[in-house]
């Protein structure tokens, strides 16, 4: 009888070769850091044709949008953080002919501010004021403000003889309950404005159109007395040496404002005239 105990050893040996190979494998394996299996690449789709997606057409390039008006930056008698004690702002109004002379003060500095102003009514109700104001700037316009329910698809009008200026809602600059628009007063709107006798303004409410008639009676009375108010004069009672100071001069403060409108509110020319139909 064939001994095969060499046979079986020698398998047991390869047996426990293989066997180890694997735990030594397994141990391998136990020291590398968990890597979660990597997912299936997808594959890269192709570039998706423009699938003809039922899009609104393209917006229309936001027309620029109509430019907001900025409001008039106006000229203040006040200056942001500055303290003003009680009593040294004053206010007051005076009336010529069909306008009102408005005036801010701040005494104790001698700063001065003022506006000429008319209102327009219909039926018993504000339908429009318009005044010459100082800008910021120290330039001078004239501003007019009208309801906002005006009619946006329709322009406001200033009509002065023949001559008719439109303005447009682009123009306008709104805020709350009015809206309002402004004419640099160069010297050709002066000589137009001041040198007429017939100014309307236009504009619609609704269907219905609104017309009014301006009057500039008044209008130079009130800004002479502005240019050329006298010097507040000491009380003759009262010794130089013990006077208190006295308000600053007006006429040099006042006189600044609105000057150049005195100087060239000259007649208006002929030529002029008849170019625009002023009559």
């Amino acid at each position: 009888m064939k001994d095969y105990t060499p046979i079986k050893f020698a398998g047991l040996l390869a047996l426990t070769a293989v066997s180890a190979l694997t735990l030594l494998g397994s141990a391998a394996l136990a020291q590398q850091p968990l890597v979660p299996p990597a997912a299936p690449k997808a594959e890269a789709p192709a570039p998706a044709t423009p699938v003809a997606t039922p899009q609104a057409a393209p917006a229309p390039a936001p027309q620029a949008a109509a430019p907001v008006m900025a409001r008039l930056a106006l000229a203040s008698v006040i200056v942001p953080g500055e303290p003003v004690n009680d009593g040294d702002y004053v206010s007051s109004s005076r009336f010529y002919g069909d306008w009102r002379l408005a005036c801010d003060e701040i005494e104790s500095r001698g700063r001065r501010i003022c506006r000429l102003e008319q209102e327009l009514g219909l039926s018993g109700k504000w339908a429009l004021t318009w005044k010459l104001v100082e800008s910021s700037q120290k330039k001078p316009f004239f501003l007019v403000s009208f309801p906002a329910a005006a009619n946006p698809e329709k322009k406001v009008q200033l009509v002065i003889g023949g001559f008719i200026r439109e303005f447009g809602k682009e123009e306008w600059a709104c805020s709350g309950s009015t809206c309002e628009f402004y004419i640099p007063a160069d010297t050709t709107a002066q000589q137009l404005i001041l040198g007429a006798s017939n100014i309307r303004f236009r504009y619609s409410l609704g269907t219905e159109t609104i017309e009014l008639s301006a009057s500039m009676k008044g209008f130079m009375t009130a800004l002479d007395t502005l240019v050329d108010e006298p010097t507040a004069a000491q009380p003759a009672s009262a010794p130089v040496a013990a006077a208190k100071p006295v308000r600053p001069e007006r006429k040099k403060v006042a006189s600044r404002q609105f000057e150049t409108i005195r100087r060239t509110n000259d007649p208006m020319p002929e030529a002029l005239k008849k170019i625009y139909g002023v009559n």
